[in-house]
């Protein structure tokens, strides 16, 4: 019987059947890991679809809260100038309050029609505002610079 070359030699059967094994067995773990690696992917995706959900209406609470706060300071501060319309000089310290007592509140006038105080002016606006310091400053928004009467939010 001629000798086979190394390379040519028959392996044993436990060596082809240890191959066979370990070959079956990586392709099991491969198998396994992209199932694992796709389910994991979902599972991670819908958590962080639901996290942003969350966050989201979280958000949505907060800013209906803010605006709820705006919505009753600009109801009250409405009620306090028709009580104050015989007073002109009061309608600032108004505008003032409705900035001080309200972080959300940036700014606050009451605009008038031109000549509605013929004493004060044709433009009169008392305005209040808060400064990046959180100071609060007081002033006629009716100048001959800002003529509010020709601005979209006044007509």
């Amino acid at each position: 019987m001629p000798a086979f070359p190394p390379s040519r030699r028959k392996h044993s059967f436990a060596t082809r059947l240890s191959t066979y094994i370990v070959s079956m067995a990586s392709v099991v773990f491969i198998v396994i890991f992209i199932i694992c690696g796709i389910f994991t992917t979902r599972i991670v995706k819908n958590e962080a679809v639901n996290h942003a959900k969350s966050e989201l209406n979280s958000v949505v609470y907060q800013l209906t809260d803010i605006l709820h706060q705006v919505e009753i300071a600009t109801l009250n501060m409405e009620h306090a100038v028709r009580q104050e319309l015989d007073n002109p000089d009061n309608l600032i310290k108004i505008t003032e309050y409705i900035v001080s007592s309200n972080p959300y509140i940036m700014g606050s006038t009451v605009a008038f029609r031109p000549n509605y105080f013929a004493d004060k002016g044709e433009k009169f606006s008392p305005y209040s505002y808060r400064d990046t310091e959180g100071k609060v400053h007081r002033t006629n928004l009716g100048t001959d610079e800002y003529d509010y009467h020709n601005h979209p939010w006044y007509t």
